[in-house]
C-alpha cells in the first residue's frame, strides 16, 4: 500500500518523518509517497510465493529497487535513479513493445 501527497509542506513533511513511515520525495513531481517501513513489492510477492528470480519486474520508484533486485530481468519505466538497479530504462512509450520483446527472450517468461 502508498499513500501519495502532492505538493506537501515542509511543516507536513517533519510531521511525517516521526511516524516512522518510508518516505520517498520526489521533486520534480512535488510529490512524496509513503507506505509501511519495511513494506514493499517485493515482500508483497513473496507472500504470494512468487520467489526470486520467477518474475519479470517493471518499476520506476525507489520502493522498486528490491524488487529489480530480486526480479530475473528488470525494466525501470523512465530516467528515475531507481534504474541503476534494473537491466533495462524505457520510455513509458516503449513499456508494451518491451513486454513484446521480452516474451521472446529464453528465461525471461
Amino acid at each position: 500500500m502508498k499513500v501519495v501527497l502532492f505538493s506537501p509542506t515542509d511543516a507536513v513533511l517533519a510531521e511525517l518523518a516521526g511516524l516512522g513511515l518510508t518516505m520517498h520525495r520526489h521533486q520534480a513531481e512535488d510529490l512524496v509517497d509513503l507506505s509501511p517501513a519495511e513494506v514493499d513489492k517485493a515482500m508483497a510477492l513473496a507472500a504470494l510465493s512468487i520467489t526470486d528470480g520467477r518474475y519479470v519486474a517493471f518499476g520506476n520508484d525507489h520502493n522498486d529497487i528490491r524488487l529489480f533486485q530480486n526480479a530475473r530481468f528488470a525494466v525501470c519505466v523512465g530516467d528515475a535513479d531507481a534504474g541503476r538497479h534494473a537491466d533495462l530504462a524505457v520510455a513509458r512509450d516503449q513499456v508494451s513493445a518491451t513486454i513484446d520483446a521480452l516474451t521472446h527472450v529464453p528465461g525471461t517468461h
